[in-house]
């Protein structure tokens, strides 16, 4: 029973989401059989590492772990990894999510040797969110050969004196997966509406941190669809960039929410920060002509956004942008703004992001929370349309549905 249901779990998930989410009745009743019982069969060579619970951008617990398996354990096949969370608040009842990580095949040149002897290692990544309490996590992983690696602990999720004013959108006891509410698409019509192009840095929130984690994932896609909801667009660009690999990932000129969010969340989840190519290194300060690249072609754009705004968290790169490498400004649009998220309250140090802005006569905000963003955005709606009400952009923050228990 237990191997035919390892089986069954080592098949394609209902979902197909590398995001954590609920999985259906039938499966949880699975889940809950093999993990209530001693593992049995061969091990998945792995290591599941915790990440202690820390306050979001949505003044949740995000919490999670990550995964990391040496490469040679896939024998350079295509290949994926199911991953089953269940996690118990103390005295209630389990909630069990789970979500699919997909390898693929070792490129040609790397299959002609022998993909046994590959040193390299994979990791992977999964959240969740939980209210105040105490709580068992258990993660199973198991792969499409199934082989199967597990681990379990314990966590208590206690809100800091720092935080203890905010708001709270889970309440103690809850278990909810880390998902974002996206913006709808909605354009703006009326006259007043603004032309604007996001320049996305998919950079991971602590920047002492080189992998792109799922909760970094969820604080980037949280924080772009909010400014969304905020901003009255009569149309979005939308480009996604990460500086250590020098290169853009996403980049789409009529970005309009929905499915396209799913493209931009495949780029970022595809996206390996640990791997930086050869060229890459000859050029240290490649990103830095990336960046030029970037802010030259809105500059000289035939038809120039009204605002530019670089979105992401503190950067851990900071060197001065020279604005005699920035072509002459014929007009004054785009205006440029930087919109800076920082985890930690205070100034942070300045970073190159700012230094762009500013050197294109901009301004530089940093923000916590939704309404710190919130606040930072009627201040740019001010400066470019001195005509909008401050209270025209109220109603498009939607009221976050409470989760199941």
């Amino acid at each position: 029973m237990y191997r035919w249901l390892i089986a069954v779990l080592g098949a394609a998930l209902a979902v197909s989401a590398n995001a954590q989410v609920r999985v259906s009745p039938a499966e949880a009743a699975d889940i809950n059989l093999v993990l209530d019982h001693e593992p049995v069969g061969e091990r998945l060579i792995c290591k599941i590492e915790r990440k202690d619970p820390s306050l979001d951008f949505e003044f949740r617990f995000t919490t999670g772990f990550t995964i990391e398996c040496p490469l040679k354990v896939f024998e350079g096949r295509k290949s994926s990894v199911n991953m089953f969370i269940r996690v118990t608040p103390e005295g209630g009842t389990p909630v069990v999510l789970g979500g699919t990580w997909s390898l693929p095949a070792a490129p040609s040149d790397m299959a002609a040797g022998d993909p046994r002897k590959l040193s390299t290692n994979i990791e992977f990544s999964g959240a969740f969110t939980v209210g105040e309490g105490r709580y068992r996590v258990e993660v199973l992983a198991v792969d499409d050969q199934r082989r199967t690696c597990r681990k379990e602990w314990e966590i208590n999720v206690v809100r800091h004196r720092a935080v203890a004013a905010s708001p709270a959108v889970l309440t103690a006891d809850t278990v909810a997966p880390a998902d974002f509410a996206p913006w709808d698409g909605r354009l703006q019509t009326a006259a007043e509406g603004v032309r604007l192009t996001v320049l996305l840095d998919v950079a991971p929130v602590n920047p002492r941190e080189t992998a792109l984690r799922a909760w970094d994932r969820l604080m980037l896609l949280d924080s772009l669809s909010s400014l969304l909801r905020a901003m009255p667009c009569k149309s979005v660009r939308l480009v996604a960039f990460n500086l250590d690999q020098d290169r853009e990932i996403y980049r789409n000129s009529q970005f309009r929410g929905g499915e396209e969010f799913d493209s931009l969340k495949e780029a970022m989840q595809e996206l390996e920060l640990g791997t930086v190519s050869y060229n890459v290194l000859q050029q240290q300060q490649g990103w830095v002509q990336m960046l030029w690249r970037i802010a030259n072609v809105e500059l000289r754009a035939d038809d120039p956004s009204d605002a530019v705004i670089i979105l992401g968290p503190t950067t851990r790169t900071h060197i001065k942008i020279e604005k005699a490498k920035l072509p002459v400004r014929e007009t004054s649009n785009p205006q440029f703004f930087y919109f800076e998220y920082s985890n930690l309250f205070g100034n942070p140090f300045p970073d190159s992001m700012g230094d762009l802005a500013k050197s294109l006569g901009g301004r530089a905000f940093i923000f916590h929370s939704p309404q710190e963003l919130a606040q930072d955005i009627q201040k740019v709606l001010t400066k470019l349309k001195p005509a909008i009400p401050l209270e025209a952009t109220a109603s498009r923050w939607p009221a976050r549905a409470a989760p199941q228990q």
